[in-house]
């Protein structure tokens, strides 16, 4: 196509811009103006132009190629008709091109709409599939729809939509499967709600269903099994069911399983069926593998035997307890002074000399001298002049009586600055101070500090220091210190050690050299000390294992890996379920990564809950569930979103306690509606909490009846040795009383739940207790947030009730959970059902202004002195007037009462500022300290003022 100028104007048009030619190719516009030539792509041009007419000419303005370009034509040639000829051209060519895509893109979309009919479950590696050669298409058509007929524009539309967002249209086309599904299998899934059916129904590569406590995950799975068969989906040879313990894995069967003829097992089990059909005859687990206790008898028997025959084994043995006595933990990781307290409680660091030490450093201290032969005295009063230093008294770390030199140790880093809980400034003023002191009275003083201990260059820099003073070092004989290792539990704890490293290592596949490799990998040196010792005992286990042709189960998982692995294995399954899959550990997983590796088209399908996941210990790993899609390749979530045990009061307390962890699953769960809060604290005391118990029964028998109890505790070993008396009350009640750790409840339920020994501390509740650095390598990596599974193992305990949790809180050593949830309010948490125990009233709300974390706690008959609940650690003192209970200041070496009406004085302990009281000894009356039962030996003249001794007679 052209359009035509007059000869004549040629030369005109070259000499100024008038277009001069103008014609149309294929794909092209060819246009000249003035002395230049252009060639334009039609698909670039605009479908119109735009003229603006002059006297004589008319501007003509085009865009093309994000370029603007402006012509002119003279009013004589008829503008209006080449801006026609120019629309003409480009629709021609627009129409053109339509004509000639028209039939593909309606072929793509009966391609598409064939593909997302609703007559399966698509899943996520077949829509990849699907989308692989179309990866690129990115429609833009809304400019053919002028060409077509309304229905084949509708059809455009619809194709456009979907290049818009393919993943939106194929899950769109999921759930339109999914309702088509519950309607015509609605026989065989209605006793399911929404969120189960749509779980029940769900069919990718990969899937997983988060189901929270008590929304009904084993129904789920049972009616899910069903579906698949009754749909014709499977035949119920080629599904598997796999749980983590054998009481979950009869339950599956009885539910599951046997309706259906549908095989379920354990890990271990699915293993050991492995494995048994590659070597074609029967393993058989050993019975030190199948119980716990035998294998800890059969470690302590070797442990015994190696101390007794090898000595070799002996010095192993002393190497590895000069680092691992005890856990270390870095004075700077804590928060407080008495969080510091409670970490040396706790993990039961203590002197071999039986001092009460106040650190992990100076037990390291004291331990050394007492190894050595050194004698010592722990903060004894120094005797010296201390009165320019402003101290009331002074008391160094240690004393070596046999050569008069003094040791400080300093918890401080090479700045000499402390822990912000130890007041830095304070305490640095203190070290020039006490430094001073030595210098003005010319005493001897060896200087330690807690940077040397994170260096481990602690007991080596005490010992030279002792050396240039010439002290002489009587280390007592092997056997001794054996015995003393003993004393203290140390050799009992070793055995514990060594027995869970034995199950972890086999659990993470590991032997003594792959052990030992990646601990050098990771530069973990200081370990290779306890794989020195857990060497000959692991070695010794796995020539128990081949002497008697036995395995144990973690054996059996790891050579099935690699019997799955081999080119003759043949999975018979096409849809493995795995029930509680947040217990998933690493060579668990990695079955399921080796059958899915074998067969694609396997369907792996797990059910969880990751507010659940409490077996860290074991081997589980977390991550596993966080990180699933990652792991197994795309799939499909869903989460149960309706709890049928506890009420809506219960609810709302443990997910806001379990998602403080912003890790932790957000799905909110729909409950039943109560009124009133259902979640109880009872303030009482460890020694009150049999009585307090009893209180709580019997106020449920009085307004429940008969019913069913929960009592749980955080440790096996603190289950109530009178918990037949208490079975008793119930029993005349009708109620039924179980007791459970809170590990152990997990899969249970009961109408009610009382939760026992609620405190920090050795028993505490978030446990303290710090893993030895060898299991927390063996294990999957420990969460960031501060107690993340002990959260986990408090909620699964408030989850087992149907009606109220009673939460006993023995009050002088609150949990940091308890204080959590009273923060909550009234509306949820409950405090006045039950009256708190006698001692339990003793405990103030007020913290010790010292440590920070200890309560202030009332003593004696009539409340006349208080303590730190962190006592002895924190040794804060307040101590009451005798005669009138009120505030008393001290004034030189006596207290005075502030009360004007009273004004009573009492002599004060020069050692720890208490009160001291009238004893006698074989030279007569004397004041002693009311600490005497914890060894201080302060005292004072009975000439001491006093208004009346018998005030202190009455105590």
């Amino acid at each position: 196509m052209q359009y035509q100028y007059p000869s004549w104007s040629v030369f005109l048009f070259k000499r100024f811009d008038f277009i001069s030619d103008f014609r149309r190719d294929d794909e092209e516009l060819k246009l000249s103006f003035g002395r230049s030539n252009y060639i334009m792509p039609i698909s670039k041009l605009p479908r119109d132009i735009d003229i603006t007419k002059g006297v004589f000419w008319t501007d003509i303005t085009l865009e093309a190629n994000e370029q603007r370009f402006t012509f002119r034509i003279l009013n004589r040639h008829l503008p209006d008709q080449f801006k026609n000829v120019y629309r003409e051209h480009v629709t021609d060519w627009y129409r053109e091109k339509a004509d000639k895509i028209r039939p593909k893109l309606l072929k793509l979309y009966e391609e598409v709409r064939v593909f997302l009919l609703p007559t399966q479950y698509i899943r996520t590696s077949t829509f990849k599939e699907f989308m692989k050669d179309k990866q690129d298409i990115k429609l833009n058509i809304a400019w053919m729809y002028e060409f077509c007929s309304d229905d084949d524009s509708e059809t455009l539309k619809k194709l456009q939509k979907f290049f818009e967002d393919p993943f939106h249209s194929f899950e769109k086309a999921n759930e339109r499967f999914i309702e088509v599904e519950r309607k015509r299998y609605e026989s065989v899934i209605s006793s399911l709600n929404e969120s189960q059916q749509k779980a029940c129904i769900i069919n990718d590569d990969t899937n997983i269903v988060l189901a929270g406590a008590g929304t009904g995950k084993t129904k789920t799975l049972e009616v899910r099994t069903n579906y698949l068969i009754q749909s014709g989906r499977y035949e119920p040879k080629e599904i598997l069911l796999i749980a983590f313990g054998n009481d979950a894995k009869e339950e599956l069967i009885a539910r599951v399983g046997k309706p259906n003829k549908v095989q379920a097992v354990t890990f271990h089990g699915f293993g050991r069926a492995i494995v048994e059909g590659k070597l074609g005859r029967k393993v058989y687990p050993d019975e030190i593998a199948k119980d716990e206790k035998k294998l800890r008898k059969f470690v302590d028997d070797e442990v015994q035997r190696l101390l007794n025959e090898d000595d070799q084994f002996v010095d192993l043995t002393i190497t590895y307890f000069d680092d691992f006595l005890f856990p270390y933990k870095n004075p700077f990781e804590f928060e407080s002074l008495g969080e510091y307290y409670e970490y040396i409680k706790t993990n039961e660091i203590r002197a071999f000399s039986t001092d009460t030490v106040r650190s992990y450093e100076e037990v390291n201290i004291a331990n050394f001298l007492y190894r050595n032969g050194i004698k010592f005295d722990y903060e004894r009063l120094y005797p010296g002049d201390i009165s320019k230093s402003g101290f009331p008294d002074y008391h160094p770390d240690f004393y070596l009586p046999e050569y008069d030199i003094y040791i400080e140790h300093f918890g401080v880093n090479e700045d000499l600055i402390a822990p912000k809980y130890m007041k830095p400034e304070r305490y640095k003023a203190g070290i020039f101070k006490k430094r001073q002191i030595h210098d003005d009275n010319g005493t001897d003083l060896i200087e330690t500090f807690s940077y040397m201990q994170s260096q481990g260059t602690l007991l080596k820099h005490l010992k030279e220091e002792l050396i240039k003073r010439n002290v002489v070092f009587k280390p007592i004989p092997k056997d001794e210190y054996l015995d003393d290792l003993k004393e203290l539990g140390a050799i009992r704890k070793l055995a514990e050690l060594a027995a869970n490293a034995i199950k972890l290592t086999r659990t993470m596949n590991h032997n003594v050299e792959t052990l030992r490799a990646s601990l050098e990998a990771s530069g973990n040196m200081s370990l290779l000390a306890a794989v020195d010792v857990l060497a000959p005992l692991l070695n010794h286990y796995e020539s128990y294992l081949e002497d008697q042709g036995t395995v144990d189960f973690n054996t059996m998982i790891n050579d099935a890996i690699g019997i799955i692995k081999s080119p003759n294995f043949d999975c018979p399954y096409k849809v493995i379920m795995v029930d509680e899959y947040q217990d998933m550990s690493g060579p668990r997983a990695d079955i399921l990564m080796a059958l899915q590796e074998r067969d694609p088209e396997l369907v792996i399908y797990g059910v969880g809950d990751d507010r659940q996941a409490i077996f860290r210990f074991t081997g589980a790993d977390l991550s596993l569930t966080y990180d699933f899609f990652k792991e197994f390749g795309a799939g499909k979530k869903e989460s149960l979103d309706e709890t049928y045990r506890f009420n809506d009061k219960v609810n709302k307390v443990a997910t806001r306690f379990i998602t403080e962890n912003e890790l932790q699953n957000k799905k909110e769960f729909k409950a039943t509606p109560v009124n009133d809060a259902r979640v109880h604290i009872v303030k009482t005391s460890e020694k009150e909490q049999e009585e307090t118990i009893n209180a709580v029964i019997d106020w449920i028998g009085e307004n429940y009846g008969a019913c069913s109890i929960l009592l749980l505790n955080r440790y096996l070993y603190k289950k109530p040795s009178y918990l037949s008396e208490l079975k008793r009350n119930c029993k005349t009640k009708g109620i039924k009383l179980d007791f459970n750790t809170c590990h152990a409840s997990k899969g249970k339920e009961a109408d009610f739940v009382i939760m026992m020994d609620m405190e920090k501390g050795k028993n505490g509740f978030p446990s303290e207790k710090i893993s030895h650095p060898l299991i927390e390598f063996l294990l999957p990596k420990l969460e960031s947030f501060k107690y993340a599974e002990e959260r986990r193992l408090f909620y699964v305990a408030l989850t087992r009730t149907k009606e109220r949790v009673f939460i006993l809180s023995n009050e002088e050593n609150c949990s940091e959970f308890v204080k959590e949830i009273r923060k909550y309010g009234k509306k949820y948490i409950d405090e006045s059902t039950i009256e708190p125990s006698l001692l339990a009233l003793n405990v103030t709300d007020e913290l010790c202004p010292k440590c920070d974390t200890g309560r202030i706690v009332k003593r004696g008959k009539g409340g006349f002195f208080s303590t730190c609940s962190n006592d002895p650690q924190c040794d804060y003192t307040i101590n009451y007037c005798k005669r009138c209970a009120g505030p008393r200041k001290r004034v030189g070496e006596v207290y005075v009462c502030m009360d004007e009406t009273c004004k009573t004085k009492t002599p004060a302990c020069p050692n720890c500022d208490g009160d001291l009281r009238p004893t006698s000894g074989k030279n007569g009356p004397y004041w002693g300290c009311y600490k005497g039962w914890q060894n201080c030996k302060g005292s004072q003249n009975w000439s001491i003022y006093i208004d009346d001794p018998d005030v202190f007679l009455e105590e």
